[in-house]
């Protein structure tokens, strides 16, 4: 009877051993199987991280790329604009010097010689100092055409050139150095925006 009850012991000892050696593979089986997911969840979401990233970058260095490339376009831009008033300062300067004395009274003779045909009335317009300063010259190199009608008048306001007025008022024609410089300028921007091209292009 002792025995059998020996037996009977070591039958639920070893029972109860095999049951928890059971149990205990069972929870190292399904820990391993959450750390399993567990790391691959976290590398999944690392890859998608480490991917977004990548992206922001390559946004932010793309826009960097853009504001870059803007800037260059702005500060040509600026720089062609700057060149363009200087040329155009330096040109009205060049054309005010040669808008008087001799030089002027030639313009003023070839003007009237060519818009007026014979017997025609016209009238030339100078500033007060110019006409001071012309006056006699203009008259005696014109004189036939001021006998058919030719007036020379003082306009007042102080500026560079003549105005030649044809039939009464009708129609004129501005010779001044702001008028040359407007013939002028499309041709210096033309000339400035080629050498300007050269030099991006080097």
């Amino acid at each position: 009877m002792e025995s059998q009850l020996q037996e009977l012991i070591e039958q639920i000892k070893e029972e109860g051993v095999a049951t928890a050696k059971q149990r205990a593979e069972q929870i190292v089986s399904e820990a391993e199987a959450k750390a399993a997911a567990i790391v691959s969840e976290a590398e999944s979401r690392a890859s998608v991280i480490r991917q977004e990233a990548e992206q922001d970058i390559a946004r932010q260095e793309e826009g960097s790329r853009a504001a870059l490339e803007q800037a260059g376009r702005d500060l040509l831009l600026a720089t062609r604009a700057n060149i363009e008033q200087l040329c155009t300062s330096l040109l009205q300067g060049a054309t005010e010097k040669n808008f008087s004395g001799d030089t002027l009274a030639e313009l003023v003779f070839s003007s009237v010689n060519g818009f007026l045909a014979n017997g025609a009335q016209g009238e030339v317009l100078l500033d007060d100092t110019r006409y001071q300063e012309l006056t006699n010259g203009l008259t005696q190199g014109l004189q036939e055409k001021i006998s058919q009608g030719l007036v020379i008048t003082p306009q007042g306001e102080s500026r560079p050139g003549f105005t030649l007025s044809l039939q009464g008022g009708a129609s004129y024609v501005e010779v001044s150095n702001k008028e040359l410089v407007e013939l002028l300028k499309p041709y210096v921007k033309r000339y400035l925006a080629d050498l300007l091209d050269q030099v991006v292009s080097e």
